[in-house]
């Protein structure tokens, strides 16, 4: 449902409507990192990559003029397509990028992981030297440890990962892995470094972020700032961790810093929905309709707050206008629900069916459709979807389980990491897993603690679990269950991290 966002991870277009106004200001701007003309490129492939659509990222930057393509533009397009499956293609572009601009560790790494993913660790060493000279992030000394050790090189890999851990044990949770959407928006960082307004720059990056799923680099770019983007994305990251009247603190403190966000609003619409202020949320929501009458979300949320009132009229009203907009599972149950009370089982019968078809293993959807047909007669088309809909329940509770689990043992681990600042001594025995990223804040406590061969013995230990094909390979922090459900195959698909 709109208002308690489902776990499935979807694909979604990155607004490019907040990062308007910025675009605009600077192809007009001058500053000296990059040519204006490259600067709305760089930030319009970054929201395209970030919706997922790799191909229309290189499109636009392939688009630029001559004169655009600076090292930013090169680098980033390397890393596209390396995103599209041609890391030879790629590494030829990040190497024409570091040749032109060797300060950007970024392009850097992205270099390396070309020439892993290419079969060649050898050659991914040299940039990766470059990387770790010309920054601290842990993740580049991480990578080079790797290539160390799939080069013959395990003791100087294994005090790489032992400077990784002790800067931040915390790394491999739930695993880094290079991200093309992370390495993307760095570099538009770095070619908007010079631009007068930084504070709109971090906006435009946090939202970035955010809308990737990199929730840790949302949070790190949002920081402590008051724009109405950051406490946006801080409100929403809290609502994600079930703080919910944090949530509404700091989403309504959004709404007053920036009241022409329609976003803004309709997640504080959210949030106060699941703190049960039933008022405030229609509130925040009609004003989110009002303000951006074009997104489907705020109308399909008032449809289901004006349907639990009791208020067929404004409920139906609301939530064809959301289908009028976009077609979601959601609006159509609602509107569907809404016609079934009005006593049209026929209309009622269309837009079930036809949230089925969109969503074949949503609970609600087949429940609504299998009593409907119960209470026609239609007994035998009934019987079929109760069979569907306990494969789906079991399916979603198998999920949810596995769901709670993985997010439980994150969450746990990451606590756990947190404590090694202040008690490294006494976090050890709560770190005596097997697994990577346990291993790997082991070596950061061990560190820490003043233990440096015990922890040099662990990096190498790590190194023996974590490998260098493995790492540049990429994954990202999401769980995946396929099932069956009625004969079409199902994908849930949600990041762990919290």
């Amino acid at each position: 449902m709109i208002l308690r966002s489902p776990p499935v991870r979807v694909k979604v277009k990155c607004s490019l409507a907040a990062l308007a106004s910025l675009v605009g200001l600077l192809c007009g701007g001058a500053a000296r990192a990059e040519p204006a003309g490259a600067w709305a490129p760089l930030l319009e492939c970054s929201a395209l990559a970030v919706g997922g659509d790799w191909s229309g990222a290189a499109k636009r930057l392939e688009a630029s003029t001559a004169r655009s393509r600076t090292p930013g533009v090169e680098g980033s397009l390397g890393i596209t397509e390396l995103a599209r499956g041609r890391p030879r293609k790629g590494g030829a572009l990040l190497e024409r990028s570091v040749a032109a601009d060797p300060a950007d560790g970024e392009a850097q790494l992205w270099r390396a992981v070309a020439a892993m993913r290419a079969g060649s660790a050898t050659e991914a060493l040299p940039a990766l030297d470059a990387a770790v000279s010309l920054s601290r992030r842990p993740e580049y000394r991480l990578a080079r440890a790797l290539a160390r050790q799939a080069t013959g090189r395990s003791a100087e890999g294994a005090r790489d990962i032992v400077a990784a851990a002790r800067a931040r044990p915390n790394l491999l949770e739930p695993a880094y892995h290079p991200d093309e959407r992370r390495g993307l928006i760095r570099l538009t960082g770095r070619a908007l470094a010079a631009y007068p307004d930084q504070g709109a720059v971090e906006d435009a990056l946090a939202r970035l972020y955010f809308d990737s799923g990199l929730w840790r680099e949302a949070e790190e770019q949002a920081g402590t700032r008051r724009s109405g983007t950051a406490l946006e994305i801080r409100g929403r990251l809290a609502l994600r961790r079930d703080s919910v009247d944090e949530a509404v603190r700091l989403l309504a403190a959004g709404t007053r810093a920036a009241p022409s966000s329609g976003s803004a609003h309709f997640h504080l619409g959210r949030a106060a929905y699941r703190k049960g202020a039933t008022a405030k949320a229609l509130s925040a929501l009609r004003e989110a309709a009002r303000l951006d009458p074009a997104d489907p979300r705020p109308q399909a949320a008032l449809g289901r707050l004006f349907l639990e009132q009791g208020d067929l009229d404004r409920a139906g009203l609301a939530y064809e206008y959301a289908l009028a907009r976009q077609r979601s599972p959601e609006a159509l149950i609602g509107a569907g629900r809404v016609r079934e009370l009005r006593g049209d089982r026929e209309g009622a019968l269309e837009r079930y069916e036809a949230a089925v078809a969109m969503a074949p293993a949503s609970v609600e959807a087949l429940e609504r459709l299998a009593r409907l047909l119960e209470r026609q007669g239609e007994s035998k088309r009934a019987r079929a979807l109760r069979r569907r809909l306990d494969e789906a329940t079991r399916l979603e509770e198998r999920f949810e389980k596995l769901l709670d689990e993985t997010r439980r043992a994150a969450s746990e681990h990451s606590s756990t990491c947190e404590r090694i600042g202040s008690d490294p001594e006494g976090v050890l025995s709560a770190l005596g897993g097997r697994g990577a990223a346990t291993v790997f804040a082991r070596v950061g406590a061990l560190a820490r603690a003043g233990r440096a061969e015990e922890s040099l013995r662990e990096a190498r230990r790590f190194l023996r679990l974590f490998r260098a094909r493995r790492w540049a390979k990429g994954a990202e922090p999401v769980l995946r269950y396929r099932a069956r459900v009625g004969g079409a195959r199902v994908l849930r698909a949600v990041s762990y991290t919290h």
